[in-house]
């Protein structure tokens, strides 16, 4: 069964459109909320599906499939409305909304642009970032990753990347981290779990190197590292150890680094003043951007966290809108 009655009692409608711009979890939460207060509310996303992260990013023997589908289909029951298929700045633009009687924008469009290592080789085949091979699977798409299988990271992406991989097939899986098992951002019950299942993790090394074999492999050459001083995380800072270079050869390589936000064709014309540096000028606790009725949150705002945060985000950035259209009428 659904769960709408379990839900709040929506209030009458007053008739204002507002966009969300974005289906994860904090254009969701947002939606949620501001349909409560009595809003029509439509949330644009440029994926097939709705969910964002919780669709592309999560496995499905993590969040499954059907659970997150009953969510949104309880949502869509309560009056939200979703589109997908739909990328803003490229099909609509954020201005055509504004023509059609929309009056507030939440944007939250995740941290989808990948951090590349500056090594030479990344480009070769055989080499994946992890959150693109994360949505390949999740759409279906067979991978073949071989029978050797490197991850370089210590986050969740890293930690589901190894288990699809053996899900996949792969029979020796190894994640590679540069600094210690207590500094890794991951959660210690996967990285257990994980072992558990026969991944392999080392820990003080980084890739240095990368090109391919002669047998047409991957050769990854990575070094040792020790921790430093502490920086600017509040974590020790990995430092390499000259001359202790290992090579290893594998099918596929996997780089899970971490992401950031970007913004993408969205903003155009004066909505590019909502913009600074080429980052969106919001914070975490304040949703508000310079253009009065944009508003901006999730990991487009704080760089890649947890669910649980872009949910809060979701829910203040609610709040932030309705008292914004509420002194506006």
């Amino acid at each position: 069964d659904d769960y709408t009655d379990l839900y709040p009692k929506k209030a009458p409608s007053n008739g204002i459109k507002v966009a969300v711009i974005g289906s994860g979890p904090a254009g969701l939460s947002c939606a949620y909320y501001l349909v409560l207060l009595g809003y029509d509310v439509t949330v644009f996303e440029k994926q097939p599906e709705p969910g964002g992260l919780l669709r592309y990013a999560i496995p499905d023997y993590r969040l499954p499939r059907n659970i997150l589908a009953k969510e949104i289909n309880s949502l869509k029951k309560l009056g939200v409305k979703i589109k997908t298929g739909v990328a803003i700045g490229k099909n609509i633009t954020i201005d055509s909304l504004r023509q059609e009687g929309y009056k507030a924008f939440f944007v939250s469009v995740g941290a989808e642009k990948e951090i590349k290592p500056k090594i030479d080789g990344i480009d070769l085949p055989g080499v994946f970032f992890a959150t693109k091979f994360l949505e390949r699977v999740a759409k279906g798409e067979k991978i073949n990753v071989g029978k050797d299988v490197m991850i370089i990271g210590g986050g969740d992406a890293a930690i589901d990347c190894s288990r699809i991989s053996q899900r996949l097939g792969a029979e020796n899986v190894m994640i590679v981290y540069r600094r210690t098992r207590s500094e890794m951002p991951t959660n210690p019950i996967e990285i257990r779990e994980a072992e558990v299942e026969g991944v392999k993790v080392v820990f003080l090394a980084n890739i240095v190197g990368l090109c391919n074999s002669e047998n047409g492999k991957l050769l990854v050459k990575i070094r040792k590292m020790r921790l430093g001083e502490f920086d600017k995380s509040g974590r020790r800072s990995p430092v390499e150890i000259l001359g202790s270079d290992i090579e290893h050869e594998v099918d596929t390589l996997i780089l899970a680094i971490g992401h950031s936000p970007d913004p993408g064709e969205i903003f155009m014309g004066k909505d590019t003043n909502a913009l600074k540096n080429g980052y969106i000028a919001s914070n975490i606790k304040n949703p508000e951007t310079p253009i009065e009725d944009l508003f901006a949150g999730g990991d487009f705002v704080s760089g890649p966290s947890t669910v649980i945060e872009a949910i809060a985000s979701g829910q203040r950035a609610a709040k932030k809108i309705d008292m914004k259209l509420r002194s506006a009428t």
